[in-house]
């Protein structure tokens, strides 16, 4: 926890950094040949929905670099819990952003794509921490793994089905959309297929560790567990890179 704290507060402030960079190249993007000034910014913010997430998810960030550098000094008198919550809080506005469906249905898609983001990032973040802190240190790895592996095999869950319910049901939601068809010859189709692709690509790297790694590491043996967690954020990493052209990709108009 000691490594953990500050690293964290690190990834917390380029965090709030990123966020707030997007916002301004999106109002380059949206006001092309010009260069964005405070007041186009400002007005990107206030008349776009992705500008007052990616804003909200900025001051989340922040909140948790200040809280995180109180952890950095007190330790756990600063709860985790506490900090994970305000980190998965930032989240929660980026998935619905993107593409918004019109019906009945908006809300469950809504929260299933909530669902999806933060199991995402709970793996995902997982992962990069038992690899680049606990990897090496064969006690420590014992006692965190089994416990993380439980979470993730829910997050591999989670993340499977929300995503292809979340891609296919905003297909057949959208008017003038025909599925199965529409997969194959749109570019919303496609790139759905290539994210459940990436997500299947992950089942047999979680089974490596769950189920042939995870025994050895019980008793204290040296595994490449390093090396297959890296092999799967890499692949989680394409991944959320499909998710991010998702949010621009056409889907066919009526």
């Amino acid at each position: 926890m000691r490594r953990a704290r500050p690293l964290a507060v690190s990834f917390a402030w380029a965090w709030a950094v990123l966020a707030l960079l997007t916002i301004v190249f999106l109002t380059a993007e949206l006001n092309a040949g010009a260069v964005p000034t405070p007041g186009m910014v400002a007005e990107y913010v206030n008349d776009v929905g992705a500008g007052q997430g990616l804003l909200f998810s900025a001051a989340c960030a922040l909140a948790y670099a200040g809280i995180g550098l109180l952890a950095v000094r007190f330790g756990e008198k600063v709860p985790a819990e506490l900090r994970i919550v305000i980190a998965l809080f930032g989240l929660l506005p980026i998935p619905v952003t993107g593409h918004a469906v019109e019906s009945v249905w908006h809300d469950p898609i809504m929260i299933s794509m909530e669902l999806h983001v933060l199991g995402a990032a709970a793996w995902t973040g997982g992962l990069a921490v038992i690899a680049l802190l606990v990897a090496r240190d064969r006690e420590l790895l014992a006692r965190v793994l089994p416990g993380f592996s439980r979470l993730a095999t829910l997050a591999l869950i989670v993340v499977g089905v929300s995503g292809l319910v979340n891609g296919l049901a905003t297909m057949a939601l959208t008017p003038g959309v025909a599925l199965p068809g529409d997969l194959l010859s749109s570019e919303y189709g496609l790139l759905v297929l290539v994210k459940v692709a990436l997500t299947a690509l992950l089942v047999p790297l979680a089974a490596q560790i769950r189920f042939r790694l995870l025994p050895r590491i019980e008793r204290r043996e040296g595994t490449a567990v390093a090396g297959w967690a890296a092999a799967e954020v890499t692949v989680m990493g394409m991944a959320y890179g499909i998710a991010v052209a998702l949010t621009t990709a056409q889907i066919p108009p009526a």
